[in-house]
């Protein structure tokens, strides 16, 4: 599994919301420059979260980005997902059912499986509160 510079931003823009946001709107231009990311990049990021439900957006003035959930109901996996989709470690198992024509003959797919679920059940169990605290 790599994570992309998407998902690692993801994780930043949630985080900077935590840490910066207070609960009110900040505008995505303080964010990407607090972060040193392009705001054009951001701008296709937080639209992935705010499809996702992780975020919420106002336009306008005094709009902008805020999240709708306390830092410790954000996982890492579900603000990763909503820009990886998956975290399969390998391609047969990106999809629910594994359509892999070698699949009766694999005799690595069940070490492929534990892994999957083992990074996912890490993921899920690490919060952005978690980050923030530096117990992770």
């Amino acid at each position: 599994m790599m994570v992309s510079t998407k998902g690692r931003y993801a994780l930043r823009i949630v985080m900077d919301l935590a840490e910066n946001g207070g609960g009110g709107y900040l505008p995505l231009s303080e964010i990407a420059r607090r972060q040193k990311i392009s705001e054009k990049y951001l701008e296709s990021i937080v639209a992935l979260l705010n499809k996702e439900g992780l975020v919420d957006a106002l336009r306008g003035k005094g709009g902008g980005y805020r999240l709708n959930k306390a830092p410790e109901e954000y996982t890492v996996a579900e603000i990763v997902r909503a820009t990886e989709k998956s975290f399969a470690p390998v391609t047969c198992l990106e999809s629910e059912t594994n359509s892999c024509d070698r699949l009766a003959d694999c005799k690595t797919i069940r070490m492929w499986e534990e892994l999957y679920r083992r990074i996912d059940d890490y993921l899920s169990s690490v919060t952005i509160a978690d980050l923030l605290n530096g117990d992770i």
